[in-house]
């Protein structure tokens, strides 16, 4: 998706200010709102973006500020990847943080914005060295994640599977990560 402005009011300085988010992928929850994830980038480094809109397309003021949740992982270039909406309108946020070493994460966070800290570790589950490129969740609540691990240049695409409680799954492959063999 292009990138976009979105013009959000400042309360502190009192002036509109611009924000460039770059969107890399939506879901609709059930209540017909949609969410989007990207990157927006804070002046020096590229952080994690979730933008909720209503069903008119306008930002919904009663998720995080002004309809923008930003989530800062310690990297100067975050990355959101995917959002998957849950039918209790949270949702879980995948995403890359490339700190050294580099990982995959995902985030559940709840109908505001805010962080669920009963899931994974504090709110987060992590898969190090995993660059995420796409997620799916079954009907059991669990998450299949597929990217490249083990390096960027040199790793291999694999499958991951992540239960519904942010932990590896232990039932899948090897110990929850799948190496699948292209031949």
């Amino acid at each position: 998706m292009k990138r976009c402005l979105v013009k959000v009011y400042n309360k502190k300085i009192g002036l509109c200010i611009l924000k460039c988010i770059n969107i890399k992928n939506i879901d609709l929850q059930p209540d017909g709102k949609i969410l989007a994830t990207g990157t927006i980038f804070n002046l020096s480094n590229h952080d994690i973006a979730v933008v909720r809109l209503n069903t008119d397309g306008t930002l919904d003021n009663t998720y995080g500020i002004d309809g923008i949740v930003e989530f800062d992982f310690g990297s100067t270039d975050d990355e959101g990847v995917k959002i998957i909406a849950l039918e209790d309108t949270s949702a879980v946020l995948f995403s890359n943080v490339h700190l050294d070493p580099y990982f995959g994460q995902l985030t559940q966070i709840d109908k505001f914005g805010n962080l669920v800290i009963t899931f994974g570790d504090g709110g987060s589950a992590s898969v190090p060295e995993l660059d995420i490129n796409d997620a799916v969740k079954d009907d059991l609540g669990n998450y299949y994640l597929v990217g490249q691990i083990g390096g960027l240049f040199d790793g291999f695409y694999s499958i991951i599977k992540i239960t519904s409680s942010g932990e590896l799954a232990t039932d899948f492959s090897t110990d929850g990560i799948s190496y699948p063999d292209y031949g």
